[in-house]
C-alpha cells in the first residue's frame, strides 16, 4: 500500500489544501511548509466585532468567527469548489477545527448542532456537493456535535451573490431558504457553516429563518471572510 502511494504521489503529487502549491517530498498531510507555518500561528478572525468588515447584515446573528481572509484562500477555494477536489474540504474542515479549538473554542462547544448554508440542487448537480455541508460535516466528526446539513433547503435558485452590489444581495437571497420542518430548533444553539462570508446576507438570511423557527443563538463560522476597507 505504502508503495502504490508512493507511485501514486509521484504520478498526481500532492497539492496544498490552502495555496494549491505542490507539497514538498517528505511532508506529511495537506499542507505545505510555509502554508503551515502561517496555520500554526493562526489565531483566526472575530468577524462580527471587526470595524473594518463593512458588516451590517447581521441582525440575526449572534457572534461571528472566521479562520482565514479571503484573499490568502482564493485558490483553495476555487480549486475546491470550483473544480471538483471535495477532499480538500475535509482538510480545511479539520484547519477549521482546531484553529476554532486553539482560539475561540466556545463557539463549538456553546452549540447544539451545525448547519451548512445550502446550496440549490442545481447547483447541486453542477458542482457534485456542497461545500459547506463538507467543512461541517468534517468539523461535526471532530467535535462530535450534531450536523444537520438538510437543516435548511435552497428552495430558490438565485444568481451567484459574488456579482452582485451588498443592496442587490439582500434583495437576491430574500425567501430563498427554507427550514426542514422536520427537525426541531426550538431552544437550541446553531452555528451555520460557511466558506465565505462577505457581505451577510447569505448566513443572515439563514438565521433569520431558524430564529423564526425557534432558535434562541445563531453563530456563524466561516473557512474565510472577504475584508472590506
Amino acid at each position: 500500500m505504502n508503495f502504490f502511494c508512493s507511485v501514486l504521489n509521484l504520478v498526481y503529487p500532492p497539492r496544498c489544501a490552502v495555496c494549491t502549491n505542490l507539497i514538498e517530498m517528505g511532508l506529511d498531510g495537506n499542507l505545505c511548509s510555509e502554508c503551515l507555518e502561517k496555520y500554526e500561528n493562526n489565531k483566526g478572525i472575530t468577524v462580527k466585532y471587526m470595524c473594518d468588515t463593512g458588516v451590517k447584515n447581521t441582525s440575526n446573528l449572534t457572534r461571528g468567527y472566521a479562520v482565514f481572509q479571503y484573499g490568502d484562500v482564493k485558490k483553495s477555494i476555487d480549486h475546491f469548489k470550483f473544480k471538483g477536489f471535495k477532499n480538500d474540504g475535509i482538510a480545511l474542515g479539520k484547519i477549521m477545527y482546531e484553529v476554532a479549538q486553539k482560539n475561540f473554542p466556545y463557539v463549538l462547544e456553546d452549540t447544539d448542532m451545525l448547519v451548512p448554508v445550502p446550496v440549490h440542487k442545481k447547483r447541486f448537480k453542477e458542482r457534485g456537493f456542497n461545500q459547506s455541508e463538507v467543512l461541517a460535516k468534517r468539523i461535526a466528526e471532530l467535535s462530535g456535535k450534531l450536523c444537520y446539513y438538510n437543516g435548511i433547503n435552497r428552495v430558490r435558485y438565485t444568481a451567484p451573490q459574488s456579482g452582485l452590489h451588498p443592496d442587490q444581495r439582500l434583495i437576491n437571497i430574500k425567501n430563498a431558504f427554507e427550514v426542514n420542518k422536520e427537525i426541531d430548533f426550538k431552544g437550541k444553539k446553531i452555528v451555520l457553516v460557511d466558506d465565505i462570508f462577505t457581505t451577510g446576507a447569505t448566513i443572515n438570511e439563514c438565521a433569520g429563518i431558524l430564529i423564526k423557527c425557534g432558535a434562541v443563538q445563531v453563530d456563524f463560522f466561516t473557512l474565510s471572510v472577504a475584508l472590506h476597507k
